[in-house]
């Protein structure tokens, strides 16, 4: 387990321990099933012709609004005023957008998600975006499931269901990827830059997510809060944050190096 990972299992104790907090990770998580992703789905089904793969994408779409329905339904069961989620807060359009600014993308087209699909290697674009949101959030969702289970069961078992939706639907995404890539070399070079350019989004969203957090009261003691504070101070300074696929990755590409 990573420094990070166990920082935001401790994150994750501090906040579910009240109700409160538990609406606040519930709602995000709900949140985090944003518009953008679902235009992506419905500019994939215009280009995919194979039948099989079209139909993962379509079921892959239905999914992501499930989810955000159940995220919603367990934040609403704890009982608290639902907090308002400032746009800053959203980790899809950090993620969008640094992706964009990796990629160079000129002015007027501020996000990768804005970018139009038109040809096999668009497709494969479109398809390791997806998987490195998935990738995310099966990590993100494995450590939620175990550190709400104390607190509330049943949203913790809906989360491992949760869970095991996203885990299958990486497995689409990579043989979505796969069919359309113009090369393996393509693939994998166009998978380091958006698992690393989702990496600097999150360590971003983490800093965003502690003053937020910090500033509004989630954190119960004086100390505690001050402790936050200073983590969110010193995220830039971090190890960057790589999934656990992503460092798997990296560690493989290093292996030949070191050798």
């Amino acid at each position: 387990m990573t420094l990070e990972e166990r920082m935001r299992r401790w994150l994750l104790r501090d906040l579910l321990v009240t109700p409160r907090g538990r609406a606040y990770v519930l709602h995000l998580a709900a949140e985090a099933k944003s518009a953008g992703e679902r235009r992506l789905f419905d500019v994939l089904l215009e280009q995919v012709k194979d039948a099989a793969l079209a139909k993962a994408i379509a079921d892959h779409r239905r999914d992501e609004a499930r989810h955000r329905a159940i995220f919603a339904a367990c934040a609403a069961r704890q009982g608290a005023k639902l907090p308002e989620i400032p746009p800053s807060l959203r980790l899809v359009d950090a993620i969008d957008r640094h992706v964009a600014a990796a990629r160079h993308l000129p002015g007027d087209r501020p996000g990768f998600l804005d970018a139009p699909i038109r040809d096999a290697r668009q497709v494969m674009e479109a398809s390791l975006f997806l998987q490195v949101l998935e990738e995310r959030a099966v990590d993100e969702l494995r450590v939620l499931a175990t550190a709400l289970r104390p607190f509330d069961p049943r949203s913790a078992g809906l989360v491992r269901e949760v869970e095991a939706d996203e885990r299958r639907h990486l497995r689409h995404c990579s043989a979505l990827a796969l069919r359309y890539a113009p090369t393996a070399f393509a693939l994998e070079a166009t998978l380091a830059e958006l698992r690393h350019a989702e990496a600097v989004a999150y360590r971003e969203h983490t800093q965003l997510t502690l003053e937020f957090l910090t500033a509004e009261g989630f954190i119960g003691s004086r100390a505690m809060t001050l402790f936050w504070r200073g983590v969110g101070t010193a995220a830039p300074l971090a190890e960057l944050p790589l999934t656990q696929d992503g460092r798997a990755a990296q560690a493989r590409a290093d292996a030949p190096r070191a050798a």
